[in-house]
C-alpha cells in the first residue's frame, strides 16, 4: 500500500518535473521571441531600404 512517504516522494517528484518543464518552456520562449525579433528587424531594414531605392528611382 502506498504510505506518507510514498506520496510525498510523488509530490516531490512531480514538482521537479513540472518546475522542469515550465524553466525549459521558459527559455524555449526566449528563444522564439529572440529569433522573431531579429527576423521583423531585419525584414524593416530590407523593406526601408527598398522604399529608399524606390524613391531614388522615382526621382531620377
Amino acid at each position: 500500500m502506498v504510505d506518507r512517504f510514498d506520496l510525498l516522494m510523488f509530490a516531490v517528484a512531480g514538482y521537479v518535473a513540472i518546475v522542469t518543464l515550465v524553466r525549459l518552456m521558459i527559455t524555449r520562449r526566449d528563444e522564439v521571441v529572440g529569433y522573431l525579433r531579429t527576423e521583423l528587424e531585419r525584414q524593416a531594414v530590407a523593406a526601408a531600404a527598398a522604399a529608399e531605392e524606390e524613391e531614388d528611382r522615382d526621382a531620377a
